[in-house]
């Protein structure tokens, strides 16, 4: 099985398990009560139901907008890293731009446009951060 992230708090995922394919997102915003970790555990669970992936590509992103960004993307894709090396599966990051030049032809593509290019592709998703697993899926995959 292989798994394409746009890592984050809500967090699109798109799945080959051998040509069956599965996409969409995750949610991991804290509830109310919750400690400031407790989207890391989710998420921590989550990677756990994904035991038999082989392979993980996903979106490098090199600059952020805002600090709490960049502390959450930094813990979010620090957790995938080690999950990877304990399950010794092959991993990689794809830039940001790379991604939206090959799904749009556009290195600055939109939010918008990232979801047209999915539909083209015959899928719907229902959001920017499904489109872009996508798009790393179709992409990067190898397939």
């Amino acid at each position: 099985m292989k798994l394409y992230l746009d890592l984050g708090t809500k967090m699109g995922y798109a799945l080959n398990d051998d040509g069956r394919i599965e996409t969409g997102t995750v949610n991991f915003y804290n509830k109310p009560g919750d400690g400031k970790g407790a989207r890391y555990l989710r998420f921590e669970n989550w990677l756990k139901t994904m035991s038999a992936t082989r392979e993980v590509k996903y979106e490098i992103v090199l600059s952020h907008k805002g600090v709490y960004a960049a502390h959450c993307y930094g813990a979010f894709e620090g957790i995938l890293q080690a999950w990877c090396e304990r399950g010794e599966r092959a991993y990689e990051g794809v830039p940001v731009g790379t991604i939206k030049l090959r799904a749009t032809g556009k290195g600055n593509a939109s939010k918008e446009m990232m979801i047209e290019a999915a539909r083209a592709a015959g899928y719907n998703p229902v959001d920017d951060n499904e489109a872009d697993a996508i798009a790393i899926m179709l992409h990067f995959g190898g397939e």
